[in-house]
């Protein structure tokens, strides 16, 4: 998580007890506590681990405006055995594989995507990455999808701050 930050331009610390710790906006921290998730029976119990977390941070955090982002890794859900590569023509036809096994993750999950309670949690960040083989050129890929979902009503300062959020890692979210 820490690289994909970076790659979007901010400035991220590692040497706190929360995993990642970056500023989201001009002065207001955000920690982001980041899971694995193994098995589907556990997802839920991860999230709300994470939630967990970052409020005691918020909490503990001098700054009022502190906030936090949920960040899972779904790809043992996506793809179980570390044996299996997907097939596909061209990297291109990978990297849209990748993302239509996302995008139905997200669907078939989004109540649990979604029961984070935390006021000061601004979104759960699902990442994957998902190996492949591509017979165009001949190669082995890794292709790397994210969603980003946002908690709060658009018009709330803690839904603009997601909105910020996301459109500052938009380009580094693949």
């Amino acid at each position: 998580m820490a690289s994909t930050l970076k790659r979007a331009g901010l400035q991220v610390r590692l040497d706190q007890i929360e995993d990642v710790l970056f500023e989201v906006s001009d002065g207001i921290p955000c920690f982001m506590e980041c899971k694995r998730v193994h098995s589907q029976q556990k997802l839920g119990d991860r999230i709300r681990q994470a939630a967990t977390q970052i409020r005691r941070r918020c909490e503990d955090s001098s700054n009022p405006r502190a906030c936090g982002i949920v960040a899972v890794d779904v790809s043992k859900l996506l793809n179980p055995t570390s044996d299996h590569l997907f097939d596909a023509p061209t990297r291109d036809a990978l990297s849209m594989e990748a993302e239509r096994a996302l995008e139905s993750f997200r669907v078939l999950n989004i109540r649990t995507l979604q029961t984070v309670r935390e006021r000061c949690v601004l979104g759960v960040y699902v990442y994957a990455r998902l190996p492949g083989a591509v017979r165009q050129p001949v190669s082995l890929w890794m292709a790397r999808k994210a969603i980003f979902i946002i908690l709060h009503h658009p018009s709330t300062k803690s839904g603009k701050l997601a909105f910020r959020f996301f459109n500052k890692i938009k380009p580094a979210m693949s």
